[in-house]
């Protein structure tokens, strides 16, 4: 008796109707890079650069941003209630900030946009 993969039946993997099958020629690839991912990237790297300019720590910095960016860039940074991120806020647009609870404290996370950019921060503070 023969045995191995020569000797195991085809398997049917899809069935699909005749006027369902894709035709692979007409198919217009994905493009990861294209103008639009490239000019984003072009505005949060000089965001990013200008931010370290100004002495603020980034702890991340992302293409397609997380919420409230919605698809935007967006840069967290690390917010030292000691040291002043006066610079950026005169940079900046205008704050929005909201706050939640976490673990026992209030914590408000603040956003503003530097030139298309969202940049993020969070601030905790004693509970009231």
């Amino acid at each position: 008796m023969i045995t191995g993969p020569q000797n195991t039946p085809p398997r049917l993997v899809a069935v699909r109707a005749a006027d369902q099958i894709l035709d692979v020629h007409n198919v217009i690839a994905a493009r990861v890079l294209n103008t639009d991912m490239l000019e984003r990237l072009t505005l949060l790297n000089r965001v990013v650069r200008e931010i370290r300019e100004m002495g603020i720590p980034i702890v991340s910095a992302r293409v397609v941003g997380e919420f409230p960016s919605e698809g935007e860039p967006s840069v967290r940074i690390r917010r030292d209630l000691d040291r002043s991120i006066a610079p950026l806020l005169d940079a900046a647009g205008p704050r929005m900030s909201w706050m939640r609870r976490q673990g026992g404290r209030d914590t408000w996370t603040t956003y503003c946009t530097l030139a298309g950019v969202l940049i993020l921060w969070e601030e905790p503070r004693n509970a009231a």
